[in-house]
């Protein structure tokens, strides 16, 4: 009896021992994460400036070891846009940054919110919508564009008639464009419109085309879409380059004109931040366990473009005119140059020490 007692004993010590060892090996395995998937939704698939942007989400992605899956719509489609975000949460993704074409958007976002799902605005936003935006200051970084025209127009005693065109009558994000430039151009001036242009390119330059016709005395023509400076400094050249012309955004049609002096200035509105930013925070967010805010802006920063160059924000060296032209089409040399706003010291390494109230994306 004593020999089948031990030998019991000694296989249960075995066991105990097996049993252990095994538990101790599972505790010490590394412990393998899923690899976060991040949706990237934009309104206006193939325009020049958005690829630009999606590139930035891209190079996120790649630096903080996450799948980031762009997508969108080709026009202006709040409908589109949220259905495109709720089949992204769906199909598994655990964040999503989406532009924001409508405040039609707000009450399906925020339920997805409700749930969990970090959102992030970027480029257009809606106050209505429980999450962050990234973006530009729209009215003070358009007055920028104004004062310059005014001081090309004569400074202090300037005179004459102003010509300002929007692609999209009453859009909030333009209306917020159009109320700087007149802000910048200050009092005193014949200031006109601002009349529909229309998003089209073709349908862009006639429109601008016709306003040039009905109103041969104007002394200044400014677009607030990124299609119009290329086509007003075509027509500009047209009418013997007697006009002053301003618009937005780097394109190199836009480039163009600023080149060859056709174009006074553009405004940029540093769409790599745009980008990069959006998805930093969710992966941030999602990885630290604290939650995104539940509102608030970050200024993704101006850029003066002109003939010279460009002067940017952030504490960005300036660079030249065929600098940023390398950007619309060298993705390696656009990274380059903004990456380091995320790493080591750069700005938006913390950037919710950069949140201000939503009220100062249209101040």
């Amino acid at each position: 009896m004593r020999i089948v007692r031990n030998v019991m004993l000694t296989v249960g010590l075995a066991a105990l021992v097996a049993l252990g060892a095994g538990a101790s090996t599972a505790d010490s395995a590394p412990k393998v994460e899923k690899k976060l998937t991040i949706g990237f939704v934009t309104h206006f698939v193939g325009n020049p400036f958005i690829k630009q942007v999606a590139q930035a989400a891209r190079d996120a992605g790649k630096d903080l070891g996450v799948n980031v899956r762009i997508t969108g719509t080709p026009g202006f489609d709040p409908a589109a846009q949220l259905k495109i975000v709720q089949d992204l949460f769906a199909s598994g993704a655990d964040g999503v940054s989406t532009s924001i074409t409508g405040d039609s958007m707000a009450t399906g976002l925020n339920t997805l919110i409700g749930q969990g799902k970090p959102i992030v605005q970027f480029n257009i936003y809606s106050s209505r919508i429980k999450g962050p935006y990234v973006g530009e200051r729209s009215v003070v970084d358009w007055a920028i564009l104004g004062k310059m025209v005014r001081k090309e127009m004569g400074g202090a005693s300037a005179k004459g008639k102003v010509i300002i065109g929007t692609c999209a009558p009453g859009f909030p994000a333009l209306v917020d464009r159009i109320n700087g430039v007149k802000r910048g151009l200050g009092s005193g001036l014949d200031i006109k419109g601002a009349f529909d242009v229309t998003g089209d390119p073709t349908k862009n330059f006639t429109a601008w085309q016709q306003l040039i016709a009905a109103n041969p005395d104007a002394k200044a023509l400014i677009g607030v879409c990124a299609q119009d400076l290329e086509n007003l400094g075509k027509l500009n050249k047209q009418n013997g380059n007697k006009f002053i012309t301003g618009g937005g955004d780097p394109t190199l049609g836009n480039l163009a004109a600023l080149a060859n002096g056709t174009g006074l200035v553009s405004i940029g509105q540093t769409g790599y931040v745009q980008g990069y930013l959006p998805i930093k925070m969710i992966v941030d967010a999602l990885r630290s366990g604290k939650k995104l805010p539940n509102s608030g802006f970050i200024s993704s920063g101006f850029e003066v473009i002109t003939k010279k160059g460009a002067v940017e924000d952030h504490g960005l060296p300036p660079i030249s005119l065929a600098t940023i032209k390398k950007f619309q089409t060298n993705s390696a040399a656009q990274k380059a140059y903004y990456h380091r706003l995320f790493f080591a010291k750069g700005k938006f390494v913390n950037w919710r020490a950069h949140v201000e109230p939503i009220a100062n994306a249209s101040r």
